[in-house]
């Protein structure tokens, strides 16, 4: 994979001004077409961000992202490579992809999949719930530990266990459409701890309890 990281120098930088001003001076013809000598160009002096980019073996896109030191992005990059290389890459304009966009896309496949009553139900849960509290969030950022802090808050803010699980159960099988669409490299529902559903405790009557009740219906 080719990548490279390179500074992303700020306007007032007397590097950057430097190469803008010998850029100019190439352009403008010198008399007798001489080629003039260029002093070296100063040092970087100002405190840019830096810049890791390689190219999407998929569609040959360049893929960007921009890092406020240059051993962040050098790991970054280095990261990207090593899922290349094990298969495990993930585009990251796919990643960034809102939860709101990904539901739409599941909610896509429902027809002639699930019933008018499962689909209802499923999109009251997102309306209700799920849109509310992650909508605005990259998928990426939704990992296993975002997804259990939200179960234990529902849980805490007085929701049945029954109706914990069916909230959760929605927003595994969002993500599951992620994953099959190439946004996530695994879905971060899986091993969520959810709240048990109370147990009904069971009566065992006393034997002269029974006598009693076997009497009554003589």
């Amino acid at each position: 994979m080719q990548g490279h990281v390179r500074k992303r120098h700020k306007p007032e930088c007397s590097r950057r001004l430097a190469k803008a001003a010998r850029r100019e001076q190439k352009a403008t013809p010198t008399p007798g077409g001489e080629r003039q000598s260029q002093p070296p160009l100063p040092r970087c002096d100002c405190s840019g961000s830096w810049q890791g980019r390689y190219r999407d073996p998929l569609d040959g896109h360049f893929i960007e992202r921009t890092f406020r030191t240059k051993v962040e992005a050098e790991d970054w990059l280095t990261t990207q490579q090593g899922a290349m290389l094990t298969g495990t890459h993930i585009n990251p304009r796919l990643s960034d992809t809102r939860f709101k966009a990904l539901a739409e896309a599941w909610q896509e496949s429902w027809p002639n999949r699930l019933s008018p009553t499962t689909a209802a139900r499923y999109r009251s849960i997102l309306n209700v719930y799920l849109l509310p509290t992650f909508g605005g969030v990259p998928i990426v950022r939704i990992d296993h530990g975002v997804v259990q802090r939200f179960v234990n808050r529902l849980t805490a803010e007085g929701m049945t266990p029954g109706t914990v699980r069916n909230v959760y159960s929605v927003l595994r099988n969002a993500m599951n459409q992620g994953l099959r669409l190439g946004m996530v490299k695994a879905n971060p529902c899986t091993n969520v701890d959810l709240p048990r559903s109370p147990r009904q405790e069971m009566l065992f009557l006393l034997p002269e309890e029974q006598h009693q009740i076997g009497r009554a219906h003589v």
